[in-house]
């Protein structure tokens, strides 16, 4: 029989990590809110930093000695610097802007504690903080150039090069479509957003991306939409998508994808390597993330079950890919 541990020990073993992190979490939010991860990018004293973003130097020198022991910085010759994650992090053309990781725990932290709170009951601005952090960047240079350059990355984005008309159900606000269509100038698309929020905004940076004339963003139901014309290519948002939403989704997709039409839907998990590393670091994310799901009423969906709802719908030559760190459904139209 296992040795049973003290009160303390047992708070140094498991809850002293829990809350730690999460008091350096909260301190890089707010030092991200006050300029001081981005004075600290290339290097600069306490002194400096609190000058330069008007806050208390004492506060700045706590703040820098939390960063330095945690791994968030280095001391050299009494310059702070960001460590080259954070500084990767902290660039301007990153596929998030930090802030954005910040507003979708703030999210994330009001749907688990909150009872009966979903993505669709909470605030009007937790569902775009939370749509931004899940949202590729369509401002990020470096994101618009890497579909442009190396298409072949990614067998989706090959044939988009050549035009054709796309149809995301459950576009939220658009980074997906916005940067593919800034990357792919002959392509046009059309965006589905249920919550008229959401797709205010994607119909904002449209415009302000200068892409309004070749992008629609449809306020409405994704499972009864059609389209006046067929579209070459679908994605589908499954995870935003409750049980009892899927089939008609999945019915509307068919229904406007030209024959032989490619859609994709991603799969969230690497499920491969949860099955070698039960316990590992990828299946306790993936953990946390399903009792976010299942708090939306959206089920879990490995590969294979994904694929099972394709063929269900009506599609065909299903095949799992995997690209950088997602792993995507590809189905054709008959």
């Amino acid at each position: 029989m296992a040795e049973e541990l003290g009160f303390f020990d047992a708070m140094r073993a498991v809850i002293t990590p829990l809350t730690s992190a999460r008091s350096l979490f909260s301190i890089l939010e707010q030092a991200e809110r006050q300029g001081v991860l981005t004075a600290l990018r290339d290097g600069a004293t306490p002194g400096d930093v609190a000058r330069a973003v008007k806050v208390s130097e004492d506060w700045v020198d706590a703040v820098c000695a939390a960063l330095i022991v945690n791994g968030v910085a280095d001391s050299d010759a009494g310059e702070i610097r960001l460590t080259p994650p954070w500084r990767a992090l902290t660039a301007e053309d990153a596929f998030q802007p930090l802030r954005n990781i910040f507003a979708q725990s703030r999210a994330i932290d009001m749907m688990l504690s909150t009872p009966d709170a979903t993505y669709s009951t909470i605030a009007a601005s937790e569902r775009s903080a939370f749509a931004h952090s899940v949202s590729p960047n369509p401002y990020s240079r470096e994101l618009v150039a890497r579909i442009r350059e190396d298409p072949l990355a990614d067998p989706w984005f090959a044939p988009m090069h050549a035009g054709g008309r796309y149809l995301e159900l459950g576009c939220g606000i658009a980074g997906r479509m916005l940067t593919m269509l800034q990357a792919m100038p002959r392509l046009h698309a059309v965006g589905v957003e249920l919550d008229p929020v959401l797709a205010d905004e994607a119909r904002d940076r449209a415009a302000d991306l200068g892409l309004a004339d070749r992008v629609d963003i449809v306020t409405g139901d994704a499972t009864t939409y059609r389209g006046d014309e067929a579209f070459d290519f679908g994605f589908w948002s499954q995870w935003f998508f409750p049980t009892a939403t899927r089939a008609d989704a999945l019915a509307s997709m068919f229904a406007n994808l030209r024959t032989g039409g490619i859609v994709r839907s991603p799969v969230f998990g690497e499920h491969e390597r949860m099955a070698h590393e039960p316990f590992g670091e990828h299946a306790r994310q993936y953990s946390l993330d399903r009792v976010l799901l299942a708090s939306w009423g959206v089920p879990e969906r490995t590969p294979d079950q994904l694929a099972t709802e394709l063929a269900a719908a009506g599609f065909i030559d299903i095949s799992a890919v995997r690209t950088d760190a997602t792993t995507s459904i590809y189905a054709r139209r008959p």
